[in-house]
């Protein structure tokens, strides 16, 4: 969504990334409802999960107001191609 939004909609790196973490968020409560009605959810990795992610969140948060526009554009694509060598590396069967 984030490139989607920087591009067509036109918004900045740190409103793009805000708005799709709310749109993720609002998106992920009905499937989780309903796996954890198939029973589908492992309690603890999803713990442990938040005790990370959390304060990740609320440290990122805070450093993306420190962070310039066109670093942060650089760090999300870097991202964005460390995630698609890991995906296709993966699907190769290499990791």
């Amino acid at each position: 969504m984030v490139p989607l939004m920087l591009s067509l909609v036109g918004i900045s790196m740190k409103q793009a990334s805000g708005t799709s973490l709310i749109a993720v968020m609002l998106l992920a409560i009905p499937g989780t409802i309903e796996q954890g009605l198939l029973g589908n959810i492992d309690y603890m990795a999803g713990i442990a999960v938040a005790v990370g992610s959390i304060p990740g969140a609320v440290i990122g948060a805070r450093l993306v107001r420190l962070v310039p526009e066109r670093t942060l554009r650089f760090i999300f694509g870097g991202f964005l191609i460390v995630a698609a060598v890991v995906l296709v590396l993966n699907e190769v069967g290499v990791l």
